[in-house]
């Protein structure tokens, strides 16, 4: 449970933060991968390789300091294959959002089954 709240609070300080321009006046940044997920789903030939890389790396982070290693349960071809469902259902969502619920999912304990042995 703490980790999804670090999660979430990371990426509300991180996903859009005041940035200074050279003429003194001020506008929003939306980090490294600046990007919708009607982008990652058009395959934008310079964006999509640079917004993977960025997934997988955040997904790792997360993995290597969480007390369950998540990245046991999964692997790129399923990350991308996740980023692109979920993009497709929600083309006006930033990419640090898709993430940062996979992260969640793939911390959420299988549901069990009727017969009680867990999920496939």
């Amino acid at each position: 449970m703490r980790l999804k709240r670090a999660i979430i609070l990371a990426y509300l300080l991180t996903a859009s933060q005041p940035v200074a321009a050279a003429d003194g006046s001020t506008g929003y940044g939306h980090g490294m991968v600046d990007g919708s997920c009607g982008l990652w789903i058009s395959r934008h030939e310079l964006y999509y390789p640079l917004a993977k890389a960025w997934v997988r790396g955040y997904v790792s982070a997360i993995s290597t300091h969480s007390k369950t290693p998540i990245l046991r349960k999964t692997d790129t071809a399923a990350i991308d294959m996740w980023i692109d469902n979920y993009c497709r259902l929600y083309p006006l969502h930033r990419i640090e959002q898709a993430a940062a619920f996979l992260v969640l999912e793939l911390e959420t304990p299988p549901a069990p089954t009727t017969d009680g042995r867990g999920s496939l």
